[in-house]
C-alpha cells in the first residue's frame, strides 16, 4: 500500500465553449489559458493597469493574490 498527500490548496477552473476555452489555477492565480480555435493559444496575465479606473485591486502586479 501507498499514499500520497496530493496538492493540498490546489483549485481550478476550465471553462470550453464553441469558439474557445479558458483554463485558471491557484497553483499560477496571476495567469489565465486562453485556447483559441482560429489563432495560436495564449496565457493572458494579471496586469491592473487593464482594469477600469474604478475597478479595485488588493495587490499591485507581481503579487500572487
Amino acid at each position: 500500500m501507498q499514499l500520497s498527500a496530493g496538492r493540498k490548496n490546489c483549485l481550478t477552473f476550465e471553462i470550453a465553449g464553441v469558439e474557445g476555452a479558458m483554463a485558471w489555477s491557484s497553483e499560477r492565480s496571476d495567469e489565465l489559458w486562453l485556447g483559441h480555435r482560429d489563432r495560436a493559444n495564449e496565457v493572458l496575465l494579471r496586469d491592473p493597469s487593464l482594469l477600469e479606473p474604478d475597478a479595485a485591486t488588493d495587490y499591485p502586479g507581481g503579487h500572487a493574490e
